[in-house]
């Protein structure tokens, strides 16, 4: 049957749920697709099983019911007024009018009055899984029938049910495909990227492939849960700088406080009106998802947010924890690099300070080794000299009082060298006393003095003028 010029048309209501129900139908992404065999199939074996000659996969948007099959029918749409199957998405139930010039609600519809006209019409509804009636499977008779069985009645219903399987096959295919697409934009796009980089191409990556205006990852700043601070922020096509804001008032306070994903699709901005950056960001929809520590302790989270109703929300609610997780593990890679860093520093320096001490304790043993020396020539020379016995009186006396001054010396350095041992396990104890600080610079003077016979030094002695007493320990313990 051939579209006629239409006559003056009906006014049709619409369902409850119109909003909804267009919703669901543009979800599917069938409308204006071309034909497949897969419902061609249905609508030829249902012309077959019940003798018409139209049969018709038909779909209803805002202004006309579009055919994905049809068979029978030369026309892909018509106007949405003048379609009985306008009737039978009001209801869940199969719509059977064996006469429509007997049934007011079609006797005034152009298709019924024109010649041949359409004088029968079953359509059977096209219900998705969430409950939805997005059409019918509808068969069409230039005569009028005597009845439709109740058999026939659930045979068709079950061709309509074979349909929205269709559809829902092919939904699932185009979002295995979209994800496949999305994952391949993200993963390429941080491939080989880490630290501060790999969060700026993710955010990136993350609103191109779902096609959102803003992205971004933000870090809880203080234990209380009350700043986040943005580590990396993509909107509207550029990176920008990042910032901290309060969660008070803000959805994301309710991610982070409920630590689960939360989706506002639409009107965030009425949900949440005194959030501070939605109102300037002109954002209508938010979804974002918690990110954990490895003890399971809330570090941020992983946000979208765009300028209209959210697309691909399923997508979005696929791909937000997967790379919440990928952040996370960033993050613990990155602490544990830092660990790492400091471990190395502290290792470089210790074995520094270990250096450092080797080379003093060799410059120590090399000094203490001549001073050590110093006094045992003296003391050796004189005694050969006493063995000899060549020495008279005078200068035998002098030999034993030089003998007895290094071998005190020698004494002095034993003790110095005890006194560091002790110094250096803590376990050394001063008496301390009041000394005349005159009389200390007097003594270290007269020793200098002594050691430094036939060298090349020289002491400059300032005379004390007044008497300067201090505490300090005269006789080691």
């Amino acid at each position: 049957m051939k579209e006629r010029s239409p006559k003056p048309t009906l006014t049709t209501p619409v369902p409850a749920n119109e909003t909804e129900r267009l919703a669901a139908l543009h979800r599917y992404k069938i409308l204006d697709t071309p034909p497949e065999a897969a419902f061609d199939r249905i609508t030829t074996l249902a012309a077959r099983l019940f003798n018409v000659p139209i049969a018709l996969v038909s779909l209803l948007d805002e202004s006309r019911a579009w055919f994905k099959s049809s068979y029978g029918f030369e026309g892909r749409e018509v106007k949405r007024n003048d379609t009985i199957c306008s009737f039978a998405v009001l209801s869940d139930e199969i719509l059977v009018a064996l006469d429509t010039q007997q049934d007011s609600r079609f006797s005034c519809n152009p298709f019924v009055q024109s010649d041949p006209g359409v004088r029968c019409y079953i359509g059977a509804p096209l219900i998705t899984h969430d409950g939805f009636n997005l059409g019918t499977l509808c068969l069409l008779d230039t005569q009028p029938r005597e009845s439709f069985s109740l058999e026939q009645q659930a045979t068709l219903n079950d061709l309509a049910a074979m349909v929205v399987d269709e559809l829902e096959l092919r939904l699932a295919a185009h979002r295995i495909a979209q994800t496949d697409a999305a994952m391949l934009e993200i993963t390429q796009g941080v491939s080989g990227v880490t630290g501060e980089a790999f969060f700026y191409a993710l955010v990136q990556h993350f609103a191109k492939a779902l096609g959102v205006d803003y992205a971004y990852i933000a870090l809880l700043v203080d234990r209380d849960e009350e700043t986040l601070r943005t580590i990396a922020v993509y909107a509207r096509g550029q990176i920008v700088e990042n910032f901290e804001y309060l969660l008070r008032d803000t959805p994301c306070k309710e991610v982070i406080q409920q630590q689960k994903l939360c989706c506002y699709p639409q009107s965030v901005q009425a949900l949440f009106p005194h959030a501070p950056l939605l109102a300037p960001l002109q954002v209508e929809s938010y979804i974002a998802v918690p990110f954990y520590d490895s003890l399971g302790t809330p570090l941020g989270l992983l946000g979208m947010m765009d300028g209209k109703r959210l697309e691909n929300i399923q997508l979005a609610e696929f791909l937000l924890p997967v790379f919440a997780l990928r952040i996370a593990a960033e993050l613990e890679r990155q602490r544990a690099s830092e660990q790492q860093a400091q471990v190395l520093a502290r290792e470089q320096a210790a074995r520094q300070q270990a250096e450092t001490a080797n080379r003093i304790k060799d410059e120590f043993l090399a000094v203490l080794s001549h001073e050590l020396r110093s006094p045992l020539n003296p003391i050796l020379g004189w005694a050969k000299l006493l063995r000899n016995g060549k020495l008279d009186t005078t200068r035998s006396a002098r030999a034993l009082l030089t003998i007895e001054r290094n071998a005190q010396l020698q004494a002095q350095l034993i003790d110095d060298l005890l006194d560091i041992s002790r110094i250096l396990r803590g376990k050394l104890t001063l008496a301390v006393a009041p000394i005349e600080l005159s009389l200390v610079i007097t003594a270290a003077l007269v020793l200098q003095l002594y050691l430094s016979r036939g060298k090349a030094s020289s002491f400059l002695k300032m005379p004390v003028t007044r008497s300067s007493l201090m505490g300090a320990s005269p006789i080691r313990p």
